[in-house]
């Protein structure tokens, strides 16, 4: 059986390509899972000394703002950082004309043009929108999932892909979002928010 895709990485896909690349480092992950439980933590002690006392100041802010920050603001300014590298690096949006079968991958644009053997490939992330074969710690072949009809036919592509590249050296991972770190760091938001409105119903 033989692939032949012909597709565009739009912004989107690079924006996921590398929250999929920090996940993949599981180091980073928790170290940012760590740090936004931290703050949370802190922001909530901070608050509950500030309600224990009676004593509103303008302090109660700032582990609010910190949260926000954390949450919020970060990926915002993340992504706006991603996405001037994007609008700016005319190589990572050409239009990609990709080749797999059984054993070789070639992809190819207006810049570069590049193949590969089954033996040169190293990992194989797959995630809801994109499937993400590497063949170095950093680079790999972005093959996003509106390259194909309908979501059945991308799925049926995953399952080659991991049936043909994956093997005891080439791991095959499958990455969904993380609902326990998220659930657990919305209820450690919610003891905060909670705090915070204990607070301003006793004055």
């Amino acid at each position: 059986m033989e692939y032949k895709l012909s597709y565009d990485v739009t912004k989107e896909d690079y924006l996921e390509y590398n929250d999929v690349h920090a996940r993949k480092t599981m180091s980073s992950y928790f170290m940012l899972v760590a740090l936004k439980t931290f703050v949370v933590l802190c922001s909530a002690i901070m608050i509950y000394f500030q309600v224990r006392s009676h004593q509103f100041t303008y302090s109660l802010i700032i582990p609010i703002l910190i949260m926000g920050y954390a949450f919020f603001g970060r990926k915002l300014l993340r992504n706006k950082y991603l996405g001037k590298i994007y609008d700016s690096n005319k190589n990572i949006h050409q239009q990609n004309e990709v080749t797999i079968d059984e054993n070789n991958i070639s992809e190819k644009n207006s810049v570069s043009s590049m193949n590969l053997t089954k033996d040169q490939i190293t990992e194989i992330v797959a995630c809801k929108n994109g499937v993400y074969i590497y063949f170095s710690k950093v680079q790999c072949i972005l093959v996003p999932s509106h390259a194909f009809e309908n979501d059945q036919a991308f799925e049926t592509f995953v399952e080659f892909v991991r049936t043909n590249y994956s093997s005891d050296s080439v791991k095959f991972c499958r990455f969904t979002k993380n609902k326990l770190s998220h659930v657990f760091l919305g209820i450690l938001t919610g003891i905060v928010l909670f705090s915070v409105f204990i607070y301003f119903s006793m004055h």
